[in-house]
Formats: C-alpha cells, structure tokens, sequence
C-alpha cells in the first residue's frame, strides 16, 4: 500500500530517529548488545492503511461493519458530511481528507444532496454546471493525496420522486468516473433493490430464510444489519483489492457485535422478518 502525504513524513521521521538511536548506542561490541529494541508503538503506517468513509447516516451504518471486515489490517474513520454541494460539508469533506490523510476514500450522499438548491436537474446546462462547481472540485479534494475514491450510488427511497434525485445523481457521479481514473462507482441498488429500482423489505438470506433488508422508518434508505452486510461486502472487495490486503474479511464480521443492541442503533426499526407461512398439502 502506498503512503502518502502525512503519513509518508511521519514514516520517515520514524526511521531516521530509529538510525540515530542505533547509532547512538553502537561504540563497542557490549555497546551493540544492550542496543534497545525497535519501538513497537502503533503507527499510522503500521496499522495498515487508512480508509474515511464519508457522508450521511447511511454512509454511517457501513463503518461498524467495515471495521468488523478489516479488523486490525487497516483503520476505518468516519466523515459526517450529508451533502457534496453545501458550504459546510464541502469544508468538511476538505479539512477531513486533509486531516486523516487517507488511502481510500469511501463516499455515500443522497437524501440531503438531492434537496439543495444547487441540485436543479431542470434547469439549462445543469449537468455542466454541476459537474464543474462541485463534482470535479470535490473530485480534487479527495484525491489530493493520492487515494482512491469507491462512491456508492444510493439504493431506491419509499418515494419515486427521491428514486429519481437519486438515479440524476448517480449518472453525474458515473461521468465523474469516465473522467477519472481514481474514481470508482458501486451501485448499492444492485444488492438491496428489488428488479425495477424496487426498495426491497425483505430479501432471502444465506439459509433462504427472509431477512429484513431496510429500516421501517418511512424513507426506505436506511439499512438493516441484514441490508448493510449486502451492501458492505463488495466494498469490502474493493478495499482488499485497492489496498492489496488478500483475504480480507474473511473472519465472520457478518455476524458481528454491530448487528445487534446495544451497539445496533433505533432496533425496533429492525424487527425480525416474519417466518415464511409454512406450505399447505
């Protein structure tokens, strides 16, 4: 994995005060003996590479699980920023990259992106106009330092006219990535939507028994553990293949502590799927 920025200067520093102690310490063969061993504090650099997943709840109910996946391979930080467009977010989506100088850059906006003024889909030359003033500028602040972006188009909402926000987004975000080689996009519709853009309630799990897929809370975005494990699983692919990390997840953080009270928040949004009615001779 590459490191960059920060973390590059930090490694550097590390190693040239490791030379300088070792120095330090060899005069004589008995000088050589009693030399300290290496530090073996946790660095930035040792503890694999850093991943910022950013964006809105929805974007927050994947960093439980992703932390679980990585375990201690990697470190998963997460960027509150419900928009791309507003002032503050987009400030936030600056100093945050600034400030953990990450490698891979996770990023999940909708519902509150798709309700700012600047997103006006009917308005002449808009997809120019949006693309230049906040995808590619947003774009430039996210790989400054050199890492990767995975941008995860959102899942379909209870209302169709959300569903619709969200597929006009989505195709801007998708020319970002014919633009750019660091940028990635993943559909989540395709693990937690039902054919025709259909938000799904309940999905067949591993056993073929139902699982609840999303929150009963009215908007049909937010995940269940069930819908967020769909959804988590080829970003964690993603992270294993960008950051060169084979075998990756691979150690049942699907059933992990998240999933259930008291670390699951709101579970009675969550009740368990009802059993399938049993077949009649």
């Amino acid at each position: 994995m590459r490191t960059t920025g920060r973390r590059a200067l930090l490694v550097a520093l590390t190693a040239l005060a490791g030379v300088t102690a070792v120095a330090g310490c060899v005069g004589d063969g008995e000088a050589a003996q009693e030399a300290p061993a290496p530090p073996t504090t946790t660095t930035p650099a040792a503890r694999g590479p850093e991943i910022l997943v950013g964006g809105d709840s929805v974007a927050a109910s994947l960093v439980p699980a992703l932390t679980a996946a990585v375990g201690d391979r990697a470190h998963v930080d997460y960027l509150a920023a419900a928009t791309i467009s507003s002032t503050s977010d987009r400030l936030a989506w600056r100093d945050g990259v600034e400030g953990y100088d990450p490698d891979l850059v996770v990023a999940l906006t909708g519902p509150w992106e798709v309700l700012q003024p600047g997103f006006a889909p009917t308005e002449p030359d808009w997809p120019a106009t949006y693309a230049r003033d906040v995808l590619d500028p947003l774009a430039d602040d996210l790989t400054a330092g050199e890492a990767r972006v995975l941008w995860i188009q959102m899942h379909s909402a209870s209302k169709a006219a959300t569903t619709l926000s969200f597929a006009v987004l989505a195709a801007q975000v998708r020319a970002l990535a014919d633009r750019r080689d660091d940028v990635d996009v993943l559909d989540s519709g395709e693990f937690v939507d039902l054919p025709g853009d259909v938000p799904a309630e309940l999905l067949p799990g591993p056993d073929g028994a139902p699982q609840r897929i999303r929150r009963q809370d009215g908007t049909g975005v937010h995940l269940c553990p069930a819908g967020v494990v769909r959804l988590a699983t080829p970003v964690v692919a993603w992270i294993a293949d960008e950051a060169r990390l084979p075998g990756l997840g691979a150690d049942g953080w699907q059933e992990a502590s998240w999933r259930w009270p008291p670390e699951l928040p709101k579970p009675q949004e969550c009740p368990p799927a009802p059993a399938p009615a049993a077949s009649t001779p």
